[in-house]
């Protein structure tokens, strides 16, 4: 495989962990809504000193959409980060 490949498989496996991270931050905010777990808790997860649901929602939908772009979009940011033109350009 070309080095391009690798950058491609490493921006889909950043995109899965970013998923990973996103399902965490919902999990957190389902634990918190049914007070399943003590807010103290949930901040230590974070490293924060407060829970702040606002603020745990935000990053969550950002690592949704991130884990978005990392994997349908992989091939497109691996062309410009490579300086190539798509395949449609080429003919």
């Amino acid at each position: 495989m070309r080095p391009r490949d690798w950058f491609a498989v490493g921006l889909r496996l950043l995109g899965a962990y970013v998923f990973y991270r996103s399902i965490t931050q919902w999990l957190s905010l389902l634990a918190d809504s049914i007070s399943q777990v003590p807010r103290s808790e949930l901040a230590k997860e974070f490293e924060a000193s407060t829970f702040r649901t606002g603020y745990i929602v935000v990053f969550a939908v950002g690592y949704l959409v991130l884990s978005y772009v990392f994997v349908f979009g992989a091939e497109r940011i691996t062309q410009l980060a490579f300086n190539e033109r798509a395949a449609s350009d080429a003919d």
